[in-house]
Protein backbone atom coordinates (compact mmCIF):
# COMPACT_ATOMS: atom_id res chain seq x y z
CA UNK A 1 0.00 0.00 0.00
CA UNK A 2 1.06 3.18 -1.14
CA UNK A 3 1.40 6.79 1.23
CA UNK A 4 -1.24 8.03 -0.85
CA UNK A 5 -3.64 4.87 -0.63
CA UNK A 6 -3.07 5.10 3.00
CA UNK A 7 -4.35 8.79 3.50
CA UNK A 8 -7.34 8.14 0.62
CA UNK A 9 -8.58 5.07 3.09
CA UNK A 10 -8.19 7.00 6.50
CA UNK A 11 -10.03 10.07 4.58
CA UNK A 12 -13.03 7.86 3.30
CA UNK A 13 -13.04 6.18 6.65
CA UNK A 14 -13.33 9.50 8.71
CA UNK A 15 -15.86 10.83 6.61
CA UNK A 16 -18.06 7.56 6.89
CA UNK A 17 -17.52 7.42 10.59
CA UNK A 18 -18.47 11.04 11.26
CA UNK A 19 -21.79 10.65 9.04
CA UNK A 20 -23.09 7.64 11.65
CA UNK A 21 -22.76 9.63 15.05
CA UNK A 22 -22.47 7.25 16.96
CA UNK A 23 -20.61 7.11 20.78
CA UNK A 24 -17.48 5.93 20.17
CA UNK A 25 -16.85 6.73 16.66
CA UNK A 26 -14.47 9.46 15.42
CA UNK A 27 -15.11 12.99 16.04
CA UNK A 28 -12.82 16.20 16.81
CA UNK A 29 -10.16 15.03 18.05
CA UNK A 30 -10.61 11.24 18.87
CA UNK A 31 -10.49 8.31 16.92
CA UNK A 32 -12.18 5.29 16.65
CA UNK A 33 -9.74 1.69 17.10
CA UNK A 34 -10.16 1.60 12.83
CA UNK A 35 -9.31 5.43 12.76
CA UNK A 36 -6.41 4.79 15.03
CA UNK A 37 -5.27 1.92 12.86
CA UNK A 38 -5.44 3.52 9.73
CA UNK A 39 -3.65 6.68 11.14
CA UNK A 40 -0.94 4.73 12.37
CA UNK A 41 -0.44 2.81 9.45
CA UNK A 42 -0.45 6.44 7.00
CA UNK A 43 1.96 7.96 9.28
CA UNK A 44 4.49 4.50 9.57
CA UNK A 45 4.02 4.54 5.12
CA UNK A 46 4.50 8.18 5.20
CA UNK A 47 7.93 7.86 8.09
CA UNK A 48 9.55 5.00 5.90
CA UNK A 49 8.51 6.03 2.14
CA UNK A 50 12.15 7.50 1.46
CA UNK A 51 13.80 4.55 2.66
CA UNK A 52 11.68 2.16 0.70
CA UNK A 53 12.52 4.65 -2.69
CA UNK A 54 16.14 4.62 -1.65
CA UNK A 55 16.08 0.57 -1.33
CA UNK A 56 14.23 0.46 -5.03
CA UNK A 57 16.59 3.01 -6.49
CA UNK A 58 19.55 0.91 -5.11
CA UNK A 59 17.55 -2.38 -6.50
CA UNK A 60 17.16 -1.13 -9.95
CA UNK A 61 20.83 -0.07 -10.40
CA UNK A 62 22.39 -3.35 -8.95
CA UNK A 63 20.09 -4.91 -11.74
CA UNK A 64 21.06 -3.35 -14.41
CA UNK A 65 24.49 -3.21 -13.08
CA UNK A 66 24.23 -7.59 -12.90
CA UNK A 67 22.83 -7.57 -16.52
CA UNK A 68 25.40 -5.52 -17.63
CA UNK A 69 28.44 -7.67 -16.04
CA UNK A 70 27.21 -10.47 -17.89
CA UNK A 71 26.63 -9.01 -20.99
CA UNK A 72 29.90 -7.72 -21.45
CA UNK A 73 31.04 -10.90 -19.89
CA UNK A 74 29.38 -13.11 -22.68
CA UNK A 75 30.46 -10.67 -25.71
CA UNK A 76 33.93 -11.08 -24.35
CA UNK A 77 33.59 -15.20 -24.40
CA UNK A 78 31.93 -15.30 -27.59
CA UNK A 79 34.32 -12.43 -30.04
CA UNK A 80 36.90 -14.96 -30.40
CA UNK A 81 36.17 -18.39 -32.01
CA UNK A 82 39.16 -20.16 -30.90
CA UNK A 83 38.07 -19.04 -27.26
CA UNK A 84 35.19 -20.43 -27.58
CA UNK A 85 36.21 -23.87 -28.94
CA UNK A 86 38.43 -23.95 -26.00
CA UNK A 87 35.91 -23.12 -23.57
CA UNK A 88 33.17 -25.71 -24.57
CA UNK A 89 35.39 -28.23 -26.25
CA UNK A 90 35.94 -31.84 -25.59
CA UNK A 91 38.23 -34.15 -26.86
CA UNK A 92 35.76 -34.92 -29.77
CA UNK A 93 35.18 -31.24 -30.69
CA UNK A 94 38.69 -30.58 -31.08
CA UNK A 95 39.39 -33.49 -33.23
CA UNK A 96 36.35 -32.94 -35.50
CA UNK A 97 37.21 -29.08 -35.56
CA UNK A 98 40.82 -29.80 -36.89
CA UNK A 99 42.22 -30.35 -40.39
CA UNK A 100 44.28 -33.10 -40.56
CA UNK A 101 46.18 -33.91 -44.02
CA UNK A 102 45.81 -37.71 -45.30
CA UNK A 103 48.16 -39.23 -47.44
CA UNK A 104 46.61 -41.04 -50.48
CA UNK A 105 45.53 -44.42 -50.09
CA UNK A 106 45.75 -44.49 -46.01
CA UNK A 107 43.02 -45.41 -44.47
CA UNK A 108 41.50 -43.27 -41.34
CA UNK A 109 41.75 -44.47 -37.98
CA UNK A 110 37.99 -44.20 -37.80
CA UNK A 111 37.27 -46.45 -40.61
CA UNK A 112 37.09 -50.52 -40.01
CA UNK A 113 38.71 -53.22 -41.89
CA UNK A 114 35.01 -53.70 -44.16
CA UNK A 115 35.26 -50.12 -45.67
CA UNK A 116 36.66 -50.54 -48.84
CA UNK A 117 38.96 -47.83 -49.83
CA UNK A 118 39.05 -48.18 -53.59
CA UNK A 119 35.79 -47.51 -55.62
CA UNK A 120 33.76 -50.23 -55.68
CA UNK A 121 31.26 -50.96 -59.00
CA UNK A 122 28.05 -52.38 -57.72
CA UNK A 123 25.90 -54.26 -60.97
CA UNK A 124 22.47 -56.11 -61.00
Amino acid sequence: MSVSDALAAYRDHLRKCRVRNVAGRCGGAHRCADGTRLAALYAELQRTQPLRQHEARVAALLARCRSTTAWSKQSEATTSPKETAKRGGTAVEEANNSCRHRLPGTVSEYRGPQVPTQPVRITS
